[in-house]
């Protein structure tokens, strides 16, 4: 949505890079959409890396938790 809100913007800007001043508005929107999607993005990555570690590292415990690789695709196994 920022991307395409950008890309609007742009349409109506001149050759040397002057927008219209009623365009200021809708970059801001654009540019707090950029931001949210970001910060989303990074949320997203950081759950992943710590599932990957929970899952992947053992806890010592009678607990076990093993990630195989497989010609058909991985293979969660574990025993609690």
């Amino acid at each position: 949505m920022a991307s395409s809100k950008a890309d609007d913007i742009k349409s109506r800007c001149s050759a040397d890079n002057h927008c219209l001043t009623t365009d200021a508005e809708l970059g801001d929107e654009a540019e707090t959409l950029a931001t949210v999607s970001t910060i989303g993005f990074v949320i997203a990555g950081v759950g992943v890396a710590a599932g990957v570690v929970l899952l992947v590292v053992p806890t010592g415990d009678d607990e076990s938790v093993a990630l195989r690789v497989a010609p058909n695709g991985l293979m969660f196994s574990g025993t609690f």
